[in-house]
């Protein structure tokens, strides 16, 4: 949970109680299904590879056994020597979880004999981000309990075979102030947390149930289209409410946000209150966007510039049909 607790505070409360409050996670879409399978087509050639470069490997990951069964299969296959583990369990104190791979380190000493193993996590991007490295650091802290040795180093398996290799002693610091801080979250403060929209919400699946909670209570982070920064501006005029914004003139400025951004929030504010009030549905043309450069403000606007349009277009054909 420390990786969702990087992107979104209030994730861990809806992990907690998914039971006792009867959540119920968002169905997964179109592209968060592909998003998941290339993921799994990453790790799974990355597989491969491990495969043809080690002799004695062991793939943990399709078992059908507990979380506690893969444990003990990790450790006995750690003892055993293996070169790669794949999809084994790590368990530390209230800390568990699934890696990617162990691969072993024969330059390392450890409780095991004169070999110990070294985390590496396959990531379908192309270069390494925040919460991947913590949670390489909390894999890592994991086995050096149970090798008595902190591994040297960290790996990733990028996108196009590129693998980066970070040596722990550079992260530790910043995965434990990040775990130290998520230990004292869920000793103090995971009761007193409140669903805020953010960056995350559209990946969560938890973003339903947010909403829900920002419908009943009015809350101005149901807006359609505001963001974070928007939403702290508004608070320090005292507009927390979806009412209090739809009661806003659009062509009034609210603090340093533009007069374009407030016009089209209060637009939408007004839109989204009056369906709550009255389940009718309603759209409004945004007029201002004459001299924004995107979207259909690109097309050409004369027969002129349509038929110089048209001429690239047949030029491009034409070379494409010689090639």
């Amino acid at each position: 949970m420390l990786k969702s607790f990087l992107n979104c505070k209030y994730t861990i409360f809806n992990e907690i109680n998914e039971k006792a409050l009867k959540l119920v996670r968002k169905e997964k879409g179109f592209s968060d299904l592909k998003l998941l399978e290339r993921g799994n087509v990453h790790e799974e050639d990355y597989f491969k590879i491990l495969k043809d470069k080690y002799s004695k490997v062991i793939n943990i990951k399709p078992l059908k056994l507990t979380q506690q069964e893969k444990f003990k299969k990790t450790i006995n296959s750690m003892k055993e020597g293996f070169d790669v583990i794949r999809g084994g369990y790590l368990v530390h104190e209230d800390w568990l979880g699934e890696f990617d791979f162990l691969i072993k380190d024969p330059t390392l000493k450890t409780e095991f004999g004169n070999y110990g193993y070294e985390i590496i996590d396959a990531k379908n991007t192309t270069k390494p981000k925040a919460d991947h490295i913590v949670q390489l650091g909390m894999y890592s802290l994991m086995l050096e309990h149970h090798q008595k040795q902190m591994p040297q180093y960290v790996s990733i398996a990028l996108k196009d075979n590129i693998i980066e290799r970070i040596k722990t002693s550079e992260i530790y610091e910043f995965f434990n102030y990040n775990k130290v801080k998520y230990e004292e979250f869920l000793k103090k403060k995971i009761n007193k947390t409140k669903p805020v929209k953010c960056s995350f919400c559209s990946f969560c699946d938890w973003e339903e149930e947010c909403e829900k909670i920002w419908i009943k209570e009015d809350n101005i982070n149901q807006v359609a289209g505001i963001n974070s920064s928007q939403i702290k501006q508004l608070a320090k005029l005292k507009i927390e409410r979806l009412s209090d914004l739809a009661k806003q003139s659009p062509l009034k400025r609210l603090g340093d946000l533009r007069i374009e951004t407030t016009s089209k929030l209060i637009e939408q504010a007004k839109l989204q209150h009056d369906y709550l009030r009255n389940n009718k549905r309603d759209l409004k043309l945004i007029e201002n966007n004459s001299n924004l450069l995107r979207g259909f403000n690109l097309l050409p606007r004369s027969e002129e510039h349509t038929s110089e349009l048209q001429s690239h277009h047949d030029l491009v054909c034409r070379l494409l049909l010689e090639k």
